[in-house]
């Protein structure tokens, strides 16, 4: 098997053409470039890392481009080819390929994760970001293969539950009642209507991290955890643990509590106390804390935690990993309809390179490769398997 050919790899996992095939824009009657092919440009644009259009277009004048892309126009199309026909995008075919790259992952098992006590959970992330021009509210999954799930345009401060509301309707939607365990969000959702819509709509558990400490449910649980003795509170059924994270240089210290009512919610909430004091880093020697509400009672300590923390996966797994990708975050790209578009194939491109760098992870002949395995040496691994058929007949590069 030639293990480089990340097209091959493409179509067995992910249909590419036959989604490709299906994306359509607006603007045009008789294209001379295909809605597929700016469809599989973009998304192949996340994979190789170019880091802007101006990048794309002059990577897409090259003759690997134009074989990856089965081209045989002097180029396979230009920056203000791009952004004329994304501007004028038909989202609903790419949202459809995002959603079917997620059952595909989900037929592989490759969308659940298991927490550091062996439970295994489905796990959603819902979070807002600003990119370049545009607000958006994300839905991401976390598993073994981290992957966008769906992206919706905010109207600005204010609407980031709304918008976010809107987005985890549409996922079940299409995936069904359950699709997800757990939602986390931040401390936005520290509400009695996301409580309750998680749980009665999404059939999930909401998971928020916060650090605001002015809910009553908040306050009366930090006080009588404060002032009790730790025997007292044990026996009323408080679970306090203690421990060290080494590799995060973290000592930590847990207060959980199942059985909490809040008045005008009929779910009864899980509270979590996590304070973290840190020896080494930019917080050396401080204790910072914050508080973990949940609908799941069945959660221990150290699952909220560990999945409270969890919810940084979408800022680095996320949002910064495409940035660092395509210049997501940079403002060169003015039309709103564009950058909407991008966001949602650049993430297909995204889901499409982490399921090819774990694949090539089982691989003895990528394993046996004494080197580091950054991003821009894969993309240059691809770009030189575009070349020549022979990159690994011979053993390891």
């Amino acid at each position: 098997m030639k293990l480089w050919r990340i097209q091959h790899f493409a179509e067995a996992n992910y249909h590419m053409t036959y989604w490709a095939s299906k994306q359509k824009d607006r603007g045009r009657r008789k294209p001379k470039i295909t809605a597929g092919t700016i469809f599989e440009a973009m998304a192949y644009q996340a994979v190789l890392g170019k880091r802007s259009l101006l990048q794309e277009d002059q990577w897409l004048r090259t003759e690997e481009a134009k074989r990856l892309h089965k081209s045989k126009r002097p180029m396979v199309a230009a920056d203000t080819t791009l952004l004329r026909v994304l501007g004028a995008w038909d989202l609903s075919p790419t949202r459809e390929a995002s959603y079917a790259r997620h059952l595909m992952l989900r037929e592989k098992g490759q969308c659940s994760g298991v927490l550091s006590t062996g439970r295994k959970i489905k796990l959603a992330i819902v979070d807002g970001t600003q990119q370049g021009v545009l607000g958006t509210s994300a839905l991401a999954m976390v598993g073994e293969v981290y992957h966008l799930l769906d992206a919706e345009p905010s109207p600005g401060r204010g609407h980031e539950l709304k918008t976010s509301r809107k987005l985890l309707r549409r996922a079940c939607a299409r995936l069904g009642k359950g699709f997800a365990t757990h939602v986390v969000y931040d401390g936005l959702a520290a509400n009695r209507i996301d409580l309750a819509f998680v749980h009665r709509r999404i059939g999930a558990h909401l998971v928020v991290k916060t650090q605001e400490e002015g809910l009553e449910i908040i306050q009366s649980s930090k006080s009588a955890w404060e002032k009790l003795p730790e025997k007292t509170l044990k026996k009323a059924g408080v679970e306090i643990v203690e421990g060290l994270n080494a590799e995060h240089g973290v000592r930590y210290r847990i207060h959980a509590q199942g059985g909490i009512l809040w008045e005008g919610l009929k779910e009864p909430l899980k509270l979590a106390w996590v304070q973290e004091t840190h020896l080494k880093g930019k917080y050396k020697s401080q204790t910072l804390s914050f508080w973990v509400i949940t609908t799941d009672e069945s959660l221990t300590a150290m699952e909220c935690r560990e999945i409270a923390h969890d919810r940084w996966t979408i800022e680095t797994n996320g949002f910064k990993e495409l940035n660092e990708q395509v210049g997501s975050k940079a403002r060169y790209i003015k039309n709103l309809k564009v950058k909407e578009a991008l966001i949602l194939i650049w993430g297909l491109g995204m889901s499409l390179l982490k399921a090819y760098q774990r694949f090539l992870e089982t691989q003895d002949e990528w394993i046996r490769w004494g080197v580091k395995k950054t991003k821009k040496l894969l993309a240059q691994e691809i770009i030189a398997s575009l070349r020549c058929d022979v990159a690994f007949d011979s053993g390891p590069p």
